[in-house]
C-alpha cells in the first residue's frame, strides 16, 4: 500500500478577530444575549467567519482538489461528529463520492474528520488507524479542539478552524454551564463552504465529481443511479474562480436565513412558549430531528435537555417505552426535512400524538402538498425557507444546481427555539456574544 508522506507545510484556517456586522441588517448593532435573536446573529457570525476565512478554506480544499485528482486510488470520506458526517453523505448537491468511513475496514482516501467534543481520546486512536491506511486527513474543529489534537503530537494534512461560539454552548445556564450548541451548526457551515471550494478546484483541473441531485426530483433517482460509480464525469463546467462557489452558498444561506426571521420569528416564538406552557404545567417537550446532519443536532454536548428526544421508526406502540406514551397536554416540536413523520414507517406518529391530546409544531420545507395537507388548524407550522432540489448554486454549465442549504436553516431554527425556551426557563441565562 502506498504510503503519502504528511505535507511539511502544514496549512492551516486562522481565526481572525469577530467583527460587528452581527446580522443582515448595518442598523442592528447591540446584539442580545439571550433568546431566538442571539442565536440568528451567532450562525451570522459563523458564516461571516467562513467568508473571512475564505482564501484560506480555498487553499486547503484546492490541495485536496489536487491529491483527489492526481492520484486514482484515493476516496473521499468523513469521520467524527455524527451531524457532520450525516450531512456529508448520501446529500443532495453534496458529493456522490463522499461516504461515512470508519478506521476498521481497509480505506484510504482525503479523509474529512470533524473532531468530537470531550472525545479527543477515541478520535485521536481514530486518526491514528486511518494515518495508517495512508490517508490524507483534513481536520475539522474548534480552535480549542484543534489545539489539543496538536498538543497530542497528530499531525494532519491540514486544519480547518469551525468558527463556534467560546465554549461552543452559546449561553451560560444559570448553574454556570455552557448550553445550546453553536458546534454542530457551524460544522456543517463549514462543510459547504468547503465543498464549493473542493469542487471549482476540481473543475481547475478539468474534472468534475459527480454531485447528487435530489431523489424528490422524479429524475433524481435514475440521474443518481448511472453516476453513483463514476468518479469524475465526462463533460466537466468551465473552471469556477477561487471563492466564487463558496461566496455563492454563503450569500444564499444569508438570503434565508434572514428571510426566515422576517417571515417567521412569531411562529419561532410561538412554538418556545407553547413548549414552555406545556413544562411549566408539567407536561413533557418532545421533538424529532431529522434530515441529514439534522438529525443529529439532539444529544449533543451543550444540549440543555428541554425537550426529550424521540425517534419514530423506534416507537411501535405495540413494543414502546411505556414512559414515552403520550399524554395530554404533551408538546411536540418536528424539526425535519419535508415531511412529517405520520407515515407506517413512523407508526403513524402523529395521528397518535394529537389523539392523546397534544399539540404539534412543525419546522419543515412545505412544497410537498401530500404532507401539507395532513397538518390542522390547531398544528403550528413554520417554513423552513428552503425550496424543491435543496440545492442552491449554479456551477455554470453543470446540469443540477449544487450545495445544499436546508441542514444550517434547520438545525438555526431548532436552536432559535431552543434558545427562546431556554430564555423562558431560565430568564437569567446569558450569552457570551462573539
Amino acid at each position: 500500500m502506498k504510503q503519502f508522506a504528511i505535507l511539511h507545510t502544514l496549512i492551516v484556517i486562522t481565526s481572525l478577530s469577530a467583527g460587528t456586522d452581527w446580522a443582515a441588517t448595518p442598523e442592528e448593532s447591540a446584539p442580545p444575549t439571550v433568546g431566538a435573536e442571539a442565536y440568528y446573529r451567532q450562525v451570522f457570525w459563523t458564516l461571516n467567519e467562513l467568508e473571512r476565512q475564505l482564501p484560506a478554506i480555498t487553499a486547503c480544499a484546492s490541495a485536496a482538489a489536487e491529491w483527489y485528482v492526481e492520484d486514482a486510488t484515493l476516496g473521499l470520506g468523513a469521520d467524527g461528529n455524527a451531524a457532520f458526517v450525516a450531512e456529508a453523505q448520501y446529500r443532495s448537491g453534496g458529493v456522490m463520492a463522499m461516504l461515512g468511513r470508519s478506521p476498521e475496514k481497509e480505506w484510504r482516501g482525503v479523509l474529512l474528520y470533524c473532531l468530537r467534543e470531550d472525545r479527543m481520546a477515541e478520535d485521536l486512536e481514530r486518526l491514528a488507524l486511518y494515518r495508517r491506511h495512508g490517508c490524507r486527513v483534513i481536520l475539522f474543529g474548534s480552535t480549542n479542539l484543534l489545539q489539543q489534537a496538536r498538543v497530542a503530537s497528530f499531525k494532519a494534512d491540514a486544519e480547518m478552524i469551525i468558527p463556534a461560539a467560546v465554549g461552543n454552548g452559546l449561553f451560560r445556564s444559570a448553574v454556570g454551564t455552557w448550553v445550546t450548541p453553536t458546534y454542530e451548526t457551524a460544522a456543517m457551515a463549514a462543510l459547504w463552504v468547503w465543498t464549493g471550494e473542493f469542487v471549482a478546484a476540481c473543475t481547475r483541473h478539468g474534472s468534475m465529481p459527480p454531485m447528487y441531485q435530489s431523489i424528490r426530483i422524479p429524475t433524481g433517482k435514475e440521474r443518481n443511479a448511472k453516476l453513483r460509480d463514476i468518479r469524475f464525469q465526462a463533460f466537466c463546467p468551465p473552471a469556477a474562480k477561487e471563492g466564487e462557489l463558496a461566496l455563492r452558498w454563503l450569500a444564499a444561506t444569508r438570503n434565508r436565513l434572514s428571510t426566515v426571521r422576517k417571515n417567521q420569528s412569531d411562529k419561532i416564538v410561538r412554538i418556545a412558549k407553547l413548549a414552555n406552557e406545556a413544562r411549566h404545567a408539567g407536561h413533557r417537550a418532545f421533538a424529532i430531528t431529522g434530515g441529514h446532519g439534522v438529525a443529529a443536532i439532539l444529544g449533543m454536548p451543550h444540549d440543555g435537555g428541554l425537550f426529550i428526544r424521540i425517534d419514530p421508526r423506534t416507537l411501535d406502540p405495540k413494543k414502546a417505552d411505556p414512559n414515552l406514551s403520550f399524554q395530554k397536554g404533551d408538546f411536540l416540536l418536528v424539526a425535519g426535512y419535508d415531511h412529517i413523520f405520520n407515515d407506517a414507517g413512523s407508526f403513524h406518529l402523529i395521528d397518535r400524538f394529537r389523539e392523546a391530546g397534544g399539540t404539534v409544531a412543525f419546522c419543515i420545507a412545505t412544497y410537498r402538498k401530500d404532507q401539507i395537507e395532513q397538518i390542522r388548524p390547531a398544528d403550528v407550522l413554520l417554513d423552513t425557507g428552503w425550496e424543491y432540489g435543496d440545492a442552491d448554486v449554479d456551477l455554470s454549465g453543470y446540469e443540477v444546481k449544487i450545495l445544499p442549504t436546508s441542514g444550517i436553516l434547520t438545525a438555526a431554527i431548532f436552536f432559535m427555539i431552543d434558545s427562546e425556551l431556554l430564555a423562558l426557563t431560565e430568564p437569567k441565562t446569558t450569552g457570551e456574544i462573539l
